[in-house]
């Protein structure tokens, strides 16, 4: 089954730690892989840091809605943040650093589309080129742990879910209560999902 080409509403939250071009090229593969059909509400939620005149102005031009905060709260804030910041359907969580491919978006959605139990899932995701130790030891991380969690369980772990990269449905997300203290939220979604949904690798 194809998803309809009938307009489709869909909110993708950036988290950003790094700010300057590493967000732009994140921004970017997001906005040039969005199919005509999609009406995208593309947020950015800068974690502690401040964009730069020329980012902030190459965002707004490209009518993305950013989130300020000043203060580093860690992931669980953010991400409560974007739940309550999105009223569609649908919400996918990511990174900047994080390259979307021609097909991520439409992949994503058609899992949702196609099997109407399953409430989060993830995808294989395209780190942008490193540019310091830190991002490169974090990419890595992050392609070691979907190398592995393809090959544990016929996939269906906790390694498949990265908070890099998450769909989520909102009739499972909006009414959870995460607590603040949760170190891996990924983890945890994948283990609060499993009590009574399903997931999906994607």
């Amino acid at each position: 089954m194809q998803i309809s080409k009938k307009q489709t509403q869909l909110t993708v939250a950036v988290i950003s730690y790094f700010g300057g071009d590493i967000l732009t090229k994140t921004v970017d593969s997001i906005l040039s892989t969005t199919p005509p059909h999609i009406k995208l509400n593309l947020l950015v939620f800068p974690n502690g840091i401040q964009l730069d005149d020329q980012v902030r102005n190459y965002l707004r031009d490209r009518n993305v809605t950013i989130v300020f905060n000043r203060v580093e709260k860690g992931l669980t804030y953010r991400i409560k943040q974007a739940v309550n910041e999105c009223f569609h359907d649908f919400l996918i969580l990511t990174q900047d650093g994080i390259g979307f491919t021609p097909t991520t978006l439409v992949q994503t959605l058609q899992t949702f589309y196609e099997n109407p139990d399953v409430t989060i899932t993830s995808a294989k995701i395209e780190p942008s080129h490193a540019q310091s130790l830190g991002e490169a030891v974090t990419e890595v991380r992050a392609l070691l742990k979907w190398r592995i969690g393809n090959h544990w369980r016929r996939k269906d772990n906790y390694l498949m879910l990265s908070s890099k990269f998450m769909g989520l449905r909102m009739n499972f997300i909006k009414n959870m209560n995460i607590p603040d203290a949760v170190n891996n939220v990924s983890t945890y979604l994948y283990l609060e999902n499993k009590k009574n949904c399903r997931c999906t690798p994607g």
